[in-house]
């Protein structure tokens, strides 16, 4: 969607932003959900969708199938999670992990 206002301690999205998020009905305490006009996004699960990418393939693209991936990878297997200063991605010790079938969207993810 599209965002229309942000809280006092949100400093990396505006007003203005196309975003897609991960929602829950009943997040953290507070009601949401996604099947409404206007929702309330954690910030921590949203992320700024790009131009060039629609609202349906950004909605079926990003967060569910995302974070189940991500879940499987970083929580269930441990593997550490990248960040842009971690040089090398793939070192000497190494485990490797085979994706067999990566064919659905989680698969793809």
């Amino acid at each position: 969607g599209i965002v229309e206002e942000v809280g006092d301690e949100v400093s990396h999205f505006k007003k203005g932003d196309r975003v897609v998020a991960w929602n829950a009905p009943a997040f953290e305490g507070y009601r949401s959900g996604a099947f409404q006009e206007y929702a309330i996004a954690n910030p921590r699960f949203t992320l700024h969708l790009p131009d060039a990418i629609s609202f349906e393939t950004g909605a079926a693209s990003f967060g569910l199938p995302q974070g189940t991936a991500a879940a499987a990878l970083f929580i269930s297997l441990e593997v550490p999670v990248p960040t842009s200063v971690q040089r090398p991605l793939i070192k000497d010790d190494a485990k490797i992990i085979l994706i067999h079938g990566g064919a659905s969207a989680v698969g793809i993810a």
